[in-house]
């Protein structure tokens, strides 16, 4: 495995990716799902929050995409508005 730079931490068993950008304050996250990277900004400045919403975001993207075969679009949408509501 590569050496990861001293501002990238991995967390839930190496599933999700909290680094922080050249020239920002601010965490970003990445995770796959079903396939496809997600890349998010998680709007916090610190460490430990961040992989918390991370972690959050990441459950709640992989708890939608099991149940979203079962979703209509607009349901899925409506799921989705409600899972990163804690993002405000």
């Amino acid at each position: 495995m590569a050496k990861l730079k001293d501002d990238t931490h991995l967390i839930l068993d190496g599933e999700v990716r909290v680094y922080r950008r050249e020239r920002s304050k601010r965490w970003q996250a990445s995770f796959n799902i079903d396939g496809h990277t997600v890349r998010i900004s998680t709007g916090k400045r610190d460490l430990s929050e961040a992989k918390q919403c991370a972690r959050d975001t990441f459950l709640g993207s992989r708890l939608i995409d099991r149940q979203s075969q079962k979703m209509t679009v607009a349901a899925r949408a409506t799921a989705e508005r409600k899972v990163f509501a804690h993002r405000s």
